[in-house]
């Protein structure tokens, strides 16, 4: 949140030190949005639905979709999660150099 603050902060013209005004519409975006772990924003996990404004009440805008089931979300963000390390995971592994080292080897101590 805090970069997304001082992008907004800049974004406006406003001192970093007045990020307080900002700070609601900072976790409105936030939780709004789509996690790219969890492939679901933190307020579908939470409430099993999108979130909504008052403003979209009163311009109408209906969402169709019927709401998934809490229960449900969570488990499939718990699986997006799972997937999601195990790719992290795959891509820092072959970053790293993984030695093997057999008794009795060398080995500096700092």
């Amino acid at each position: 949140v805090k970069g997304l603050i001082s992008s907004m902060c800049q974004s406006r013209s406003i001192p970093v030190s007045d990020w307080d005004i900002l700070i609601h519409e900072a976790v409105l975006a936030h939780n709004t949005n789509v996690n790219k772990s969890l492939l679901f924003s933190p307020f579908m996990c939470m409430f099993g639905d999108e979130g909504r404004l008052p403003i979209d009440n009163q311009l109408g805008s209906n969402n169709e979709k019927e709401a998934l089931r809490k229960d449900l979300i969570n488990e499939n963000a718990h699986a997006n999660r799972v997937e999601s390390h195990k790719q992290y995971k795959s891509q820092k592994d072959r970053k790293s150099n993984i030695f093997q080292y057999e008794v009795g080897d060398e080995v500096m101590i700092k």
